[in-house]
This record gives structure tokens, C-alpha cells and sequence, in this order.
């Protein structure tokens, strides 16, 4: 009998192996880039009100070269959250930069559409903690959350793994913009009611995953609208490089980085690029990104005691920055 036993638990931890390395996001969307000016505001939010968990936290004690923390050079920190490990789902980057207490909101990125249990217990939440809902349709009512980011709660189908289901942003010109995701990125174009236009890498995605929509608005880009990441296979990064570098150099936003970290990964090629509305991409080749983030998640979140230590040992270099910038928007007052 215990043998049976040892025989059962062994298949059990094969199969749970096996199912874990088939779970994969349905599609090349990794995660998108939000600010905050209040980092512990914001990751109770997404927790109470949007049911996501901290995946990992890093702290930068300097800005980031390819300005992942935005136009602001101060030490910075980023929170994944999400409901699954990064190379499962899409998630969120919260980025946090020291000495800065807001942003000034753009309009190009209009939000986020995301399944969650139960939209009355969300919106409950949300009203809990002094959000309310924006919007009048009771299939998905909106909330603006922390730092001004709108949210709309749509009721998550049963067996749906991604909580995410689209990234909205507005452009003048929705057609074109998604011919150039087509013509650039090799994604699909989808023609919706009211002339918004929604992009995917796949039927799948269309589907199951995430797609990004552009409606027809005005916008104008800020730190607020951050940056959306995806994972591409390496030769197909190369490829876009020199595309754009040819035909678009304008859209170049800082050059192919090329970075091996002796991990054993091999080099991770990252490109930061823009599409023809400002809003900008990174893209990341996935032979080295997506091993990685798998091992970096561990679901421990930040040290706000740490933090506030932090804060204080970083105030002559956000100083030295506010002089350097002292027009750029969101400074906190100095300590």
C-alpha cells in the first residue's frame, strides 16, 4: 500500500510539472507600465478592488537608462502584480519614482478592461476604500483607481485564465495606427462598432488574451501613459530594429540594448520604440525574458519600513535631479 501511495504522489508531481510548463499567456502582451505616486495606495487597490497579487519587487537605487521609470532621473522601484506568474498572464509594472508625489495625466492610454469574480464586490471595494464607479453600464462599470487610472470591471467567464482583457488608448486615427501594429509587429486588425479598431497577435489572443483598442480621441502623451511590453522571439526584435531604423528612425526611442548577464539565459535584446500616437513599447526577446521572469517570481512585495529609509538616504540625489529639471511635473516638496 505505500508503495501505491509513492507511486500516486510521484504522478501527481509529474502531472503538475507537465501542466505548469504548458500554462503559458496565450500570446506575445507580457505587461503594461502605470506610475504611482503612492505605491502602498496603489497595490491595495489592485489587491482589494482588481483580486491581483504582488509577483515580485525590485528597488533601483538609479534611474533607469532606457527610462523605464519615465523622463525622471532618481532611484526608482517596480512592483509586478498580477494573478499568475509573468509567463502565464498579463500584468502590470507599477513604477515608483522617489520624489515624485504625481503625474500629469495624459490622454492616450484610456484604461484597462479586466475580469474580476464578482463586479459588485468589486465595486464595493473600490467604494470602500473612496472610488466610485464612472460609468453607467452595469456590464461594465469603470472605476478611476489611484493616479487616475480608469479601470472597467467586466464578470469573469468561468474557466477564463487571463484577468486582463484589453488595453484601450485613444488615437487620432485608429485605422492607421493598427495598419502600422499589421505592418510593424505582424498583428491582426479587428474592425469594432463606433470606428475603434482593436490589435492582437493571434485568433487566441482574440479570444482568450489580451487585445490592445484604439478609439478616436485626441491625445496627448505624459509619463502617465506608460509603456507597453512584449515578448518577441529574438530574430524577429532584430528584424523590427532594423526595419524601423531604416524607414522610421524617428520611432527609435533608444537603440537595441543587447544585455548578457551571465545567467545562463543568454542575451536579452530589449528595444524601446513608439507607435504613431507617442505611446511607447518595449519589446523583449522572449528566449531570455521569459525564463526569467518565470524564476524572479516570489511573491514578496515591498518593505515600506525599508522604503521609508530609502526615501531618506536618496533625498541629495532627487535633489540634484529636481535642478537638473525643476519644471517637470510632480516634484514632491523637498524633506
Amino acid at each position: 500500500m505505500l508503495r501505491s501511495l509513492i507511486i500516486a504522489v510521484v504522478l501527481i508531481l509529474v502531472v503538475s510539472a507537465e501542466e505548469r510548463a504548458e500554462i503559458k499567456r496565450t500570446g506575445p502582451a507580457a505587461h503594461y507600465v502605470i506610475r504611482s505616486s503612492d505605491l502602498k495606495t496603489t497595490l491595495d487597490f489592485l489587491e482589494l478592488v482588481l483580486g491581483l497579487r504582488v509577483l515580485r519587487h525590485e528597488e533601483n537605487p538609479e534611474a533607469c537608462p532606457i527610462s523605464c521609470n519615465g523622463d525622471y532621473a532618481v532611484p526608482w522601484s517596480k512592483t509586478m502584480v498580477g494573478t499568475r506568474p509573468e509567463d502565464e498572464a498579463y500584468a502590470l509594472e507599477v513604477t515608483y519614482n522617489y520624489g515624485v508625489d504625481g503625474y500629469e495625466r495624459g490622454t492616450g492610454l484610456a484604461g484597462f478592461d479586466i475580469f474580476v469574480d464578482d463586479v459588485k464586490e468589486a465595486l464595493d471595494a473600490a467604494s470602500d476604500l473612496g472610488y466610485a464607479a464612472t460609468a453607467a453600464d452595469p456590464s461594465a462599470p469603470a472605476v478611476v483607481g489611484p493616479d487616475g487610472y480608469e479601470y472597467r470591471l467586466l464578470a469573469r467567464p468561468s474557466g477564463r485564465r487571463e484577468p486582463f482583457r484589453a488595453v484601450r488608448f485613444f488615437s487620432p486615427d485608429p485605422a492607421g495606427t493598427a495598419k502600422w501594429y499589421a505592418r510593424t509587429l505582424g498583428m491582426s486588425e479587428q474592425l469594432g462598432p463606433g470606428g475603434f479598431v482593436s490589435v492582437a497577435f493571434s485568433a487566441m489572443d482574440e479570444a482568450d488574451g489580451v487585445v490592445f483598442r484604439f478609439d478616436v480621441g485626441s491625445n496627448v502623451i505624459t509619463q502617465f501613459d506608460g509603456r507597453n511590453a512584449l515578448s518577441l522571439p529574438a530574430a524577429q526584435v532584430r528584424s523590427i530594429y532594423g526595419a524601423l531604423r531604416e524607414s522610421q528612425p524617428e520611432r527609435i526611442l533608444h537603440d537595441l540594448q543587447e544585455i548578457n548577464e551571465e545567467t545562463g539565459l543568454g542575451v536579452l535584446l530589449i528595444l524601446i520604440i513608439t507607435d504613431p500616437n507617442g505611446l511607447e513599447l518595449c519589446l523583449v526577446s522572449s528566449e531570455a525574458f521569459e525564463p526569467a521572469i518565470r524564476d524572479a517570481t516570489d511573491y514578496i512585495g515591498p518593505d515600506y519600513m525599508a522604503r521609508k529609509k530609502l526615501a531618506l538616504e536618496y533625498a541629495e540625489r532627487i535633489s540634484r535631479a529636481k535642478k537638473q529639471k525643476p519644471n517637470a511635473f510632480g516634484w514632491a516638496a523637498e524633506l
